[in-house]
């Protein structure tokens, strides 16, 4: 734990927060105040995971500023996993309460994504696809967004 806000390599860490180093350098840390991450603008108190130096991961804080990623605006608290070799979205977790939109629909929880095509996830409210009247929390897949006829 630092005491003090620290910069590791070109990161701010937040003083009084846990860090985690490794022989690649900073594998985890809480951000001390905003900045840029790879290609992203992250507001202070994202807790931000690195791999052999690359950010694999982010987590915002509940009361964080706008954060979009390649057009798709996240709420705070959301949990952003990314892919390995592209800064592509592999995976959101979004808090209950928040939600993000693909294709106009709205989806919350854990949404898979196979680094950046949307794979599946949970409606976030009752929502009409084509024929079918589906409940809040019903599960979706990129085919009943993109059903094969339509390819």
């Amino acid at each position: 734990m630092l005491a003090e806000t620290a910069t590791i390599g070109m990161i701010d860490c937040a003083g009084g927060k846990e860090i985690v180093l490794s022989g690649d350098g900073l594998d985890i840390c809480t951000l001390g105040w905003a900045q840029r991450v790879g290609p992203f603008g992250l507001s202070a108190g994202t807790l931000v995971h690195f791999s052999q130096g690359r950010l694999e991961r982010l987590e915002m804080p509940p009361s964080s500023g706008p954060l979009s990623i390649f057009g798709i605006p996240l709420p705070p608290g959301t949990v952003v996993g990314l892919c390995d070799q592209s800064w592509d979205v592999e995976w959101l977790s979004v808090p209950e309460d928040g939600y993000v939109t693909v294709t106009g629909i709205k989806l919350t929880g854990r949404i898979n994504f196979d680094c950046g095509k949307f794979e599946y996830g949970t409606l976030f409210e009752a929502t009409a696809l084509g024929d079918r009247q589906l409940p809040r929390g019903a599960a979706i897949s990129s085919d009943d967004l993109f059903p094969p006829s339509s390819r």
